[in-house]
């Protein structure tokens, strides 16, 4: 049993390693906030996973993968020089992975990424769950940076293998400042997204109706009356 389950980690694995490649051509995986910078940033806290309860339900108990989210986190955090803070008031950066969920019904793209909560066992009905990684400044509400994980997750493929793949995407291009193009991507994205939010109306062509064309009877008429005009 212990050995079939071994396997099928491992399979989860690899799947989910062939998917991150292909989907390497995807759009941007993320966002930040107008003027935000890590140049200065060097201490991290990792909050607990929250959200997906109805996906978590199906697997059993959620904690033992909740640690492999933040031990992730961690881990990637850790790779690019930045250090654990001792606790949470005294981190330059506070790291909130969360677990959003979708219906199957719902893949528009507007509600991708959109949290829901939902009944006990509606995973069964169609249910996935795919990670977000915000971060928020000590001194801001709102998040300043998010990244998201492509794959969708279900109780049936929720594993640590595929957990840390989606931890791996999400940060894979942070902090944005070592990627400059990624970074005048998201600017590009930015601006763009600020064109459109302030004319959303703008890729909508306005036509001028076209005059009727006049008869040949109207243009005999209209040759004679110039002609007598002229003559006059």
């Amino acid at each position: 049993m212990g050995d079939n389950a071994f396997m099928k980690n491992i399979f989860y694995a690899f799947f989910a390693s062939v998917a991150l490649v292909v989907l390497c051509a995807c759009s941007s995986t993320q966002e930040m906030k107008e003027g935000i910078s890590f140049a200065d940033i060097k201490t991290f806290y990792v909050d607990q996973p929250t959200g997906a309860d109805s996906v978590f339900y199906s697997v059993g108990s959620r904690e033992p993968l909740d640690a492999v989210v933040v031990a992730k986190i961690s881990e990637k955090l850790k790779a690019e020089g930045y250090v654990p803070a001792a606790d949470r008031q005294s981190a330059q950066m506070i790291i909130r992975p969360q677990w959003n969920t979708v219906l199957r019904s719902e893949r528009e793209p507007s509600n991708l990424f959109t949290s829901r909560t939902l009944s006990i066992g509606q995973d069964n009905f169609g249910a996935y769950c795919m990670l977000e990684i915000q971060i928020y400044f000590p001194n801001r509400d709102d998040w300043v940076w998010r990244g998201f994980g492509p794959q969708e997750l279900t109780s049936s493929n929720l594993n640590e293998g595929t957990i840390a793949n989606q931890v791996y995407w999400c940060l894979s291009e942070f902090p944005p400042e070592k990627y400059p193009d990624v970074l005048s991507k998201l600017r590009e994205e930015r601006k763009r997204k600020a064109e459109a939010e302030a004319n959303p109306f703008a890729h909508i062509k306005v036509e001028k109706p076209q005059q009727p064309a006049a008869s040949n009877a109207d243009s005999s008429a209209n040759a004679q009356k110039d002609k007598a005009q002229g003559a006059k």
